[in-house]
């Protein structure tokens, strides 16, 4: 388009969704999917999910699984944990973000990853990694939850075909944040390519 005069182009073409992450000894199909979750609950339903429920947020995910999380607490979980490999201080929420999960009464274990899932006479036997930064293998502390259902939140993905544009660290087109610039000069980027689920 630029080869053809455009002075600009913008780039909205939202996202799809990404891989699901796995969690071994988890069938995948004994695990729910964040976004289906949030839109029966959005359409009016109330998914049946037991007492206790597990919700685990891949990077990228984060707003999905906080948002399943919080639904979950709506349709009667007694319990919720919600396990983000992301630092707290690199979440991509906000202080009412957080506040309207506490209020709401979900657990967040930040800097965490489920690292095996058990089948248990009582539901799923999860042991969850704490600590140890981004990385999965120097998990300091270990930690077992028992849930009813595991609830999971795959991040997004974005197709700009071959376009060489530099991505953030969720995969998102980066933009500046003023002007939406992306790293190809008079090429600018908006929506969810760009910001992510929340965009």
């Amino acid at each position: 388009l630029l080869g053809d005069g455009y002075r600009a182009v913008i780039l909205a073409v939202g996202s799809a969704p990404g891989r699901r992450p796995e969690i071994p000894g988890l069938p995948p199909e004994a695990a729910l999917d964040a976004a289906r979750l949030v839109a029966e609950a959005a359409g009016g339903g109330r998914p049946r999910l037991g007492r206790r429920v597990g919700v685990l947020a891949a990077p990228g995910a984060v707003v999905a699984g906080m948002a399943a999380a919080r639904v979950a607490r709506r349709c009667g979980a007694e319990h919720v944990v919600l396990v983000v490999s992301a630092s707290r201080a690199d979440l991509p929420l906000d202080e009412e973000d957080l506040a309207g999960a506490a209020r709401d009464g979900v657990e967040v274990i930040c800097e965490g990853s489920v690292i095996r899932a058990s089948r248990t006479d009582d539901g799923w036997a999860l042991e969850v990694g704490e600590g140890g930064g981004g990385d999965f293998a120097q998990r300091t502390q270990r930690t077992q939850r028992v849930v009813d259902t595991v609830v999971v939140a795959a991040p997004r993905r974005v197709d700009v075909g071959g376009a060489a544009l530099r991505r953030g660290p969720t995969g998102t087109v980066a933009v500046d944040p003023t002007t939406l610039e992306t790293s190809v000069a008079r090429v600018f980027a908006a929506g969810e390519c760009s910001a992510g689920p929340r965009g």
